[in-house]
């Protein structure tokens, strides 16, 4: 469960980290790895939640 909390903690910051590189770094026609750079940071949060609530679980 610590694991799970400290991943989601990281991806978080990740996330935040990206959008910010989204804004700074990409042009209007770099669109596609702007959004999957963000869908990867999305999934990965997903599943440090998932490893959270399955731990909490059993």
């Amino acid at each position: 469960m610590i694991y799970g909390c400290l991943s989601a903690i990281i991806f978080c910051a990740y996330l935040v980290y990206d959008t910010d590189n989204l804004i700074k770094r990409y042009t209007y026609d770099d669109y596609i790895w702007a959004a999957v750079s963000l869908y990867l940071d999305v999934i990965n949060v997903f599943m440090a939640f998932l490893t959270v609530f399955s731990a909490t679980d059993g």
